[in-house]
């Protein structure tokens, strides 16, 4: 009879502690669907939050994400950049997919001006796919030269990059004037359209999402905080919001403290030139020194107005 009574006890035991472990397999699976729930919720909310301040419209934002999901599905294998994003769109937008034509020849003559920054102004010119792109590109509302563009966009798609490093494509030092100027766009959108001296609350998520297309656009993390720096400074000089002028200063720190880069790198933002006129003759200059010398120059601009200024009150006084 005792022996029975424990046998019982054991049983019911044994009973409760796998309840017990169900109960806790099921709380773990529910937390965890709770928080996927959650995640995909605040990305959804984030996307169009980007959406808005990217100021696109509802309509154009879901046509454009479809096409791009079904442009990705068909090239799951394949490098994806922005000229095949731009071609693979022009062949699967239509007319039909605006409430007006007058948008829809406007959107279509802005993906021309992207195919024609990157296939006929890159550094790197490929003299004879330059000037057939450039022909067809004058017929861009023709949809039967697409594929004479696309041919070109392919050819150039497959040669290496400049200096080689992972992930780098041709476009990365050809494009790279366009490439920096679609960042530079991506970052304002971390502003507050109705008072442009103020970051949006969600300014970090942004910038996670932002920096997802680095690899298309050539950006490495020394890049990201030249730019970044750039476009606070631009946006203090625009407003007057010291605290922008404080992150400026916190980004193009980063730029100089950062480690030392390796040699493929360095030679790829070496490469990176840009030219500006200064005393009459124009001069070469790496993105990063042209970014810095812009600075001074306006700085040196407000210091002589700020001279002129207090020679102006002495002569009052």
């Amino acid at each position: 009879m005792v022996s029975s009574g424990i046998d019982l006890h054991v049983v019911e035991d044994k009973k409760k502690e796998r309840t017990a472990r169900f109960l806790r397999g099921l709380k773990s699976k529910r937390d965890k669907s709770q928080t996927q729930y959650q995640y995909l919720e605040r990305n959804s909310e984030l996307i169009n939050i980007i959406r808005v301040q990217m100021q696109m419209s509802e309509a154009m934002d879901a046509c454009i994400r479809r096409r791009l999901m079904q442009l990705a599905t068909r090239r799951m294998c394949e490098l994806t950049d922005i000229p095949q994003i731009s071609l693979g769109l022009l062949n699967s937008v239509f007319k039909t997919d605006f409430s007006h034509e007058k948008s829809y020849i406007h959107w279509k003559s802005r993906q021309a001006l992207v195919l024609e920054e990157l296939l006929c102004y890159s550094t790197n010119a490929v003299a004879p796919e330059h000037l057939t792109a450039k022909c067809s590109l004058e017929k861009i509302r023709n949809s039967k030269v697409l594929s004479t563009i696309k041919h070109v966009a392919l050819k150039l798609s497959s040669l290496h990059g400049h200096v080689s490093i992972e992930s780098e494509n041709y476009y990365w030092t050809t494009g790279y004037h366009l490439n920096i100027r679609l960042y530079e766009k991506l970052l304002l959108g971390m502003f507050d359209v109705l008072d442009e001296g103020q970051l949006i609350e969600e300014a970090d998520e942004f910038l996670t999402h932002i920096k997802l297309t680095w690899t298309k656009l050539g950006i490495t993390e020394k890049i990201h905080h030249a730019i970044f720096g750039w476009v606070l400074f631009q946006q203090f000089a625009a407003t007057d919001e010291a605290t922008l002028l404080e992150h400026a200063i916190l980004e193009l720190q980063k730029v100089t403290s950062a480690e030392n880069d390796n040699e493929e790198e360095r030679l790829y933002i070496d490469s990176l030139a840009c030219s500006r006129e200064c005393d009459g003759a124009e001069i070469k200059l790496s993105l990063l020194e042209a970014i810095r010398i812009s600075i001074s120059i306006w700085c040196d601009s407000k210091l002589q107005d700020y001279h002129l200024h207090f020679s102006q009150m002495n002569l009052l006084l």
